[in-house]
């Protein structure tokens, strides 16, 4: 292998930012930043919205994991994403989520559970035109919310991301046994923390899958399984074949801390929500871990840059 091969294979340069890798949603930061950065706060939330399903849910409950990974962290200047995400929530005008013009699909999909997680998986189903029915064997969804959020904050957002799907909710409806779901083609299971698994392996096993509270894991990844099981349900689905959930792996990103530009973190209101400017000035903190380093030593980089410059003297 040559230098210049080597020099390729280990390019950082489509790495993820260290925020990204930590985010159970994995949202992809650079983007984000960039449209609040510039004002656009309807498209930041957009991207929001596509990767965390119920943005003022996620808003208010999440627990900045990216914070820790941040290189500003050892400062305790971290970019402060999550209010940059509740900024986006607030001054964003158009907040309707997006109607696909996507034709019914002939499969049926079980949700066990209309907590969050189980919400989540029959919201990203249902965008995708699957036939979906949720049993709860309570007369209210929303589960652990009912705990954590007042009701009218997160009703009114599970109503605003279903308008443009369909799906059959069965409230008062316990499911005693799978059996009673031999009808469906894939099952989703998420009956929340200490709830019946059936005595299925956490593993998907033959069409069914465990996810959320169930399997012990925190309120935001609840959320990101509820909405990521859409992708090994579909392969199975298409092929027969079983999947886990995706699981992303760190950033390979390499930063030097000590040459990391200096800036101030831009404080938080009494009122903990940004102006627009001031949210604006915060995301402009953030350099989006970029691999500048490399364009110092690359042989690659230096050899495309002097292709350039003869270009401009042709």
């Amino acid at each position: 292998m040559t230098d210049m091969d080597r020099q390729i294979q280990t390019c950082l340069q489509d790495e993820d930012a260290f925020c990204t890798a930590a985010c159970p949603f994995h949202l992809k930061t650079r983007d984000f930043i960039e449209k609040i950065r510039r004002g656009s706060f309807d498209a930041a939330y957009k991207a929001y919205r596509n990767a965390v399903g119920f943005p003022e849910i996620v808003a208010a409950l999440c627990h900045k994991p990216c914070e820790a990974v941040c290189p500003y962290h050892k400062a305790n200047a971290s970019i402060n994403l999550l209010a940059l995400e509740k900024a986006a929530v607030s001054y964003a005008k158009n907040k309707k989520p997006t109607d696909y013009n996507i034709p019914a699909k002939n499969k049926k999909i079980a949700v066990v559970g209309a907590g969050i997680s189980g919400l989540a998986c029959a919201l990203r189903m249902a965008e995708k035109r699957y036939e979906v029915t949720v049993f709860e064997q309570s007369a209210r969804i929303g589960g652990s919310l009912w705990e954590m959020l007042p009701s009218g904050v997160f009703l009114a957002e599970i109503e605003r991301q279903f308008m443009y799907v369909d799906y059959e909710l069965r409230l008062n409806t316990k499911v005693n046994n799978l059996a009673e779901l031999k009808a469906f083609d894939a099952v989703y299971i998420a009956t929340g923390r200490n709830g019946d698994d059936f005595d299925l392996p956490k593993q998907p096993h033959n069409g069914f899958w465990l996810g959320g509270s169930i399997l012990g894991v925190d309120k935001m990844t609840a959320i990101a399984q509820g909405l990521a099981a859409v992708n090994p349900i579909e392969w199975w689905l298409k092929t027969g074949a079983m999947k886990s959930f995706a699981e992303f792996s760190a950033t390979r990103m390499q930063v030097d801390e000590a040459a990391w530009p200096k800036t101030e973190p831009v404080p938080v209101p009494a009122g903990g929500l940004f102006s627009r400017e001031e949210a604006m000035a915060e995301a402009k903190r953030c350099t989006g871990c970029t691999c500048e380093f490399c364009h110092r030593a690359c042989d690659l980089l230096a050899i495309y840059k002097l292709q350039q410059i003869g270009r401009a003297h042709v």
